[in-house]
């Protein structure tokens, strides 16, 4: 959204980021019936995938440790 918002209202991508990467769908079930004052600006009526945001999936993944004794 644009500079000097009261922060309310932003772009889907902006509140997943700001919610530290969620599913989209949560994101619209929170701003529909939970968060009054949550608004998504120019929200599709399909929602994107995960597959839409590479940073979700960054966010989202496991480092696994090393097994020692391989090589």
């Amino acid at each position: 959204m644009a500079k000097g918002g009261d922060g309310r209202e932003a772009f889907l991508m902006t509140w997943n980021r700001r919610l530290g990467h969620p599913a989209f769908k949560a994101v619209t079930v929170l701003a529909e019936s939970v968060v009054d004052s949550m608004v998504i600006a120019g929200l599709l009526a399909k929602i994107p995938g995960l597959a839409a945001y590479a940073a979700c999936i960054t966010a989202k993944s496991a480092h696994l440790p090393h097994k020692e004794g391989h090589e």
